[in-house]
């Protein structure tokens, strides 16, 4: 190394070292996580080809306080929010979480809880631990540290950072307020709210993970923000159900696989019902 200068200028000159036999894998498992499922966190120690056994291992887990979907969805609206602060065409996602960003209470509710776990020697220089039945969607980040020796006495101190993200949950029927009405036409328009069981709220701009299967017609879909009753609806603008001038359509609304309906909805001119409830004229 040579350092030039002029005469007189102090240098500091520092270099990290690591040792090439040294394995950390640190991992949280493969899997698309839900709301309701165990986070899987796990980490392999091995040096100089041999598994590292006796290590200390902690895990610090950062979990969202509350699903950004539920914050959007259930703050109340501000002054001048719906025309946007730094740019027209925003959707309405965009508008509230910039709203929110603005926001000192929202900005603190976006602060994740912290817990921490010791992971547990399950032989073979592997460390696991789960945190159980995870209530919230959102990003998860998980730091493993790492306090251990060496087959030949080397002192190990190492730390690892990932992150997962959660999804929505199994959606709730119920409380999701599923309704139907006939718009006119040949058209009719499906609205809810869509929440899991878990109480979190879906959020705006989600419109796709909504799907409905008809036995005819097309579906356009659409969000149409917060509202005083509803985050997402699916109505005569978008998304309406079409079907081409029969007056007895059938549709099974379903959200990121979890059916809001177990029987089909059949729509009449007169008033939206369930399948399963209509006469056998109708």
């Amino acid at each position: 190394m040579r350092i030039k200068g002029a005469n007189g200028d102090a240098y500091e000159a520092a270099a990290i070292v690591d040792e090439p036999s040294l394995r950390v894998e640190a991992s949280l498992g493969k899997r698309t996580y839900r709301v309701g499922d165990d986070l899987e966190l796990a980490l392999r120690l091995g040096a100089d080809g041999k598994a590292v056994t006796g290590a200390k291992v902690l895990a610090t887990v950062l979990v969202p306080r509350q699903s950004v979907g539920t914050l959007l969805a259930t703050k109340p609206e501000r002054a001048g929010e719906r025309a946007g602060r730094t740019e027209p065409g925003l959707t309405t996602g965009q508008r509230r979480i910039e709203a929110l960003l603005l926001d000192k209470d929202g900005r603190a509710a976006l602060r994740p809880v912290v817990q921490t776990l010791a992971l547990s020697e399950r032989g073979d220089g592997l460390y696991r631990a789960s945190v159980r039945g995870v209530t919230v969607p959102g990003i998860y980040t998980v730091v493993f540290q790492v306090d251990g020796q060496s087959a030949k006495g080397g002192t190990i101190r190492r730390t690892e950072t990932l992150s997962t993200f959660v999804r929505f949950g199994a959606a709730d029927a119920r409380a999701s307020a599923l309704s139907v009405e006939t718009m006119g036409g040949a058209e009719i328009a499906i609205r809810l709210r869509p929440r899991d069981t878990h109480g979190n709220y879906l959020g705006p701009d989600a419109a796709d993970l909504i799907d409905v299967t008809l036995s005819h017609g097309k579906v356009a879909k659409g969000d149409h923000g917060p509202g005083r009753r509803r985050i997402l609806r699916l109505d005569a603008r978008a998304p309406v159900i079409r079907s081409d001038g029969d007056d007895h359509r059938r549709g099974r609304p379903a959200l990121s696989g979890s059916a809001l309906r177990s029987a089909p909805l059949q729509v009449s001119s007169a008033r939206a019902t369930p399948a399963s409830e209509r006469s056998p004229s109708a």
